[in-house]
C-alpha cells in the first residue's frame, strides 16, 4: 500500500492531473470536515480547502514522497485557516479602533460644544464694558493697549475689565 501511495505522489509531482484528481477525491471530504469543525462556516470551509489544493499543486515539486500526502494537506489546511483567523482578527481590531476613535471624537465634540455654549452664555451675561474688553482680547486678539484705544479707556481699566471677566468665568464655570 505504501508503494502505491509513493507511486501516486511521484506521478503527482511530475504534473499528472489524474494523480491530482485521485488525491483530491481521497482527501476533500476529510479536509472539509476538519475545517468545518473549526470554522462552522461552509463557505469558508470550501474556500480554505480549495486554496489548500491550489497550494498543493503549486508546491508539488517540493513534496517528499516518503511522507503522507494527507498529513501534508491537513497541515496546509490548518495553516490556511489560522492565517484566515489572523487576518480576521486584525480586521476586527482595526474596526474596533476606528469605532473607538469615532465615539471619542463624537463624545469630545459634544462635550466641547456644551462647554463652548456655557462659556458663551457666561460671556453674554458679563457687564457690557467688561464683555466688550474680553471679546476684544480673546476673540479679536487685540492687546490691552489696542483695546484701551478702541474703547477710549485706560490700559489699567482694560486690565480690570478682563480680570473681572476671568473672575466671573472662574466662579460660574470653574474655569
Amino acid at each position: 500500500m505504501k508503494n502505491i501511495e509513493i507511486t501516486l505522489i511521484n506521478a503527482f509531482k511530475n504534473g499528472d492531473i489524474t494523480a491530482f484528481d485521485l488525491i483530491y477525491k481521497q482527501n476533500y471530504s476529510k479536509l472539509s470536515n476538519f475545517i468545518f469543525k473549526m470554522s462552522k462556516n461552509r463557505s469558508l470551509t470550501e474556500d480554505i480547502v480549495q486554496d489548500s489544493f491550489i497550494l498543493l499543486w503549486e508546491k508539488k515539486e517540493n513534496i517528499n514522497a516518503d511522507l503522507s500526502i494527507s498529513s501534508y494537506l491537513f497541515k496546509i489546511c490548518q495553516n490556511n485557516f489560522l492565517q484566515h483567523i489572523r487576518k480576521e482578527n486584525k480586521y476586527k481590531a482595526s474596526l474596533d479602533e476606528i469605532r473607538s476613535m469615532v465615539f471619542y471624537e463624537i463624545y469630545n465634540s459634544d462635550l466641547k460644544n456644551e462647554k463652548t455654549a456655557l462659556i458663551q452664555k457666561i460671556i453674554n451675561e458679563l457687564p457690557p464694558k467688561c464683555k466688550e474688553a474680553f471679546v476684544y482680547s480673546k476673540y479679536e486678539k487685540l492687546t490691552y493697549k489696542q483695546i484701551a484705544k478702541e474703547m477710549k479707556i485706560s490700559t489699567k481699566t482694560v486690565e480690570n475689565h478682563i480680570s473681572k471677566a476671568y473672575k466671573i468665568l472662574k466662579k460660574k464655570y470653574n474655569f
